[in-house]
């Protein structure tokens, strides 16, 4: 099962009637044409709707209960960034189809108003929502696109080694490693510690791409990230930029946190065909076996190998300066 899960969601069935598109969209759209249309023969963008035109179409969906075009409207309008466009999409949460509660959960992930991320909170605490592991994988992914360090301790909870490749767990790494905070290396460390000796961790892949993204480390064994977070937990300072990870995993990991449509695309950020297929490969957060590889051969001798080995890199870029 994918790390995201089904978070490219399963396509709305056609109809034979489409659906009329929200209020507003066509006023527009006529409203350019009969100015002049495209100018020098290139298509211009559509504007983005108004927060009220966004929450008309949202309570116009919600009223009509149509499931095609309420997951239609809700990524199309449900990210406007405004408190009333937030409130109205978490009406959908209570939808009785779990297609509409994913894409409403997706509209809050990708949605820039402050009031997304209060809402992302109360989501996490509600069990009847997260006793689906679908739902509860989305909103670690969630969570962790929002970078707020709040949710650390909801990340924390139900770490465990007792089912292997859980999506929840794979989730919660993946987000931890998009936290900027040094808690969230520790937490990470603390999780790979419990893992049975001489046995390799089922999360060791997932781990060691987040910890790499953290920290700017990358090692192939987890004796060996023991050994340098024993050596510089106490002088480590997160960067504020992620740290770039090698080739497919970058595609992976861009993948994992991309709007849909943009993996759907071809790979989100990361773009390339490690990611493609609808970005399916590059949403697993890595595949099952493997980790990323050990980018310092090579470079033992230089100063940044050296930098980056005992900690003393801290706080710089990706670079290393």
């Amino acid at each position: 099962m994918s790390l995201i899960l089904p978070f490219l969601l399963l396509a709305p069935p056609v109809l034979q009637d489409p659906p009329a598109p929200p209020p507003g969209r066509e006023t527009r759209r006529e409203g350019r044409e009969s100015a002049g249309g495209s100018r020098g023969g290139e298509k211009q963008a559509e504007e983005p709707p108004t927060p009220e035109e966004a929450v008309a179409a949202l309570e116009a969906a919600l009223e009509e209960d149509d499931v095609p075009l309420l997951l239609e409207t809700l990524r199309s309008h449900g990210r406007v960034a405004d408190k009333n466009v937030v409130r109205v999409v978490s009406k959908a949460l209570r939808h009785a189809d779990p297609q509409v509660r994913l894409r409403a959960l997706e509209a809050l992930r990708f949605n820039e108003d402050p009031k997304a991320t209060a809402e992302l909170f109360a989501v996490a605490r509600n069990k009847r929502l997260q006793d689906d592991p679908e739902f509860a994988a989305e909103t670690a992914l969630a969570l962790g696109q929002k970078g707020d360090r709040k949710a650390l301790r909801y990340l924390k909870e139900g770490l465990t080694t007792d089912k292997a490749r859980d999506p929840v767990v794979r989730a919660r790494v993946a987000a931890l490693g998009k936290i900027r905070h040094k808690d969230s290396v520790d937490i990470l460390m603390d999780f790979w510690v419990k893992g049975k000796a001489r046995q390799r961790h089922p999360y060791a892949t997932e781990i060691s791409m987040s910890l790499a993204v953290l920290t700017g480390q990358q090692f192939r064994r987890d004796e060996e990230w023991r050994a340098w977070w024993n050596d510089n937990k106490n002088s480590f300072k997160i960067s504020q930029e992620e740290w770039p990870l090698p080739g497919r995993f970058q595609a992976r990991w861009d993948a994992i946190w991309a709007p849909p449509e943009e993996s759907a695309r071809g790979g989100g950020r990361g773009g390339g065909d490690e990611a493609g297929e609808g970005g399916r490969r590059g949403r697993r957060g890595g595949e099952e076996g493997e980790a990323p590889p050990d980018r310092r051969r090579g470079r033992e001798g230089s100063e940044e190998g050296r930098r980056r080995r005992d900690g003393s890199g801290e706080g710089s870029g990706p670079d290393g300066r």
